[in-house]
């Protein structure tokens, strides 16, 4: 029987451009950034709500890190809707819970997001939607496919740069494996940066494949807005596996346009 799986990453519940469910909104914002920001965080509710629902029930749903936005310590705050890291999973648990599906894995995302005073909080969220698994470090295997999964990937400030830190995940993956230590990949998933990059690579007739997930956060925060350069892609990733084993991938990318920045007229 085909199976399905998908592969979501970055909700970063919690922050004003985060996966947010309808009842963390906060009534009308009449200040212009508040205001834009509520706009955004209802198109991608409205997207993922209507995405889970035509894409049906995965076999396996992939959750790779960065559920919850955490404290925010570095901004005081202020990015933050929802500061309660138990609300914020509770937040997670909903946008999971939109998918029902059969199966769950999840992985630890960045200590500043999901950590704090010595708790992870992905296992508060884990505990919540009953994962079969989370880990740092996770590998899944459909009908003799086997995925890479882990959160935290570097980045590039270039674009023709962004593929080579996940290539050389794949690379590593090559010598665990050769050394009896992990599963061999045909597939390499990373998340963290918040960009949609990869590629394959031919090992004789062997096609493997490495690429970083689209998050789920849209533009918006700080960090990304004061300091980065490049193009934020809002997402996620499905694979069908075929009977006879075969597997077919889709990316599911959302368009906001109420993200696009406008000159100013005088």
């Amino acid at each position: 029987m085909a199976k399905r799986l998908i592969a979501i990453g970055d909700l970063h519940c919690g922050h004003v451009v985060g996966v947010t469910p309808p009842e963390w909104e906060q009534g009308d914002r009449p200040q212009h950034h508040a205001h834009k920001t509520q706009k955004i965080r209802r198109a991608c509710w409205e997207w993922l709500v209507q995405t889970a629902k035509r894409l049906g029930r995965p076999d396996v749903l992939v959750v790779n890190g960065d559920a919850i936005e955490g404290k925010s310590a570095r901004s005081g705050g202020t990015e933050l809707l929802e500061a309660d890291r138990s609300a914020q999973a509770d937040m997670a648990a909903q946008a999971i819970g939109l998918f029902h599906a059969r199966h769950i894995v999840m992985t630890y995302g960045t200590a500043y997001h999901v950590s704090g005073d010595g708790e992870d909080w992905e296992q508060v969220l884990a505990d919540k939607v009953a994962a079969d698994k989370l880990g740092a470090h996770e590998w899944v295997e459909i009908a003799g496919t086997v995925w890479d999964f882990k959160h935290h990937v570097s980045g590039s400030g270039v674009p023709h740069g962004r593929k080579t830190a996940v290539s050389r995940e794949e690379l590593w993956n090559l010598v665990w494996s050769d050394a009896g230590l992990q599963p061999r990949a045909d597939w390499v998933c990373r998340s963290h940066v918040h960009y949609h990059e990869g590629g394959f690579r031919w090992y004789g007739r062997r096609q493997v494949w490495a690429m970083t997930l689209p998050p789920l956060q849209a533009m918006g925060s700080k960090y990304g807005a004061r300091t980065c350069s490049g193009t934020v892609d809002v997402g996620l990733v499905v694979w069908d596996v075929g009977n006879g084993g075969d597997v077919t991938w889709h990316a599911e990318m959302a368009h906001i346009p109420a993200q696009q920045a406008r000159a100013s007229r005088f």
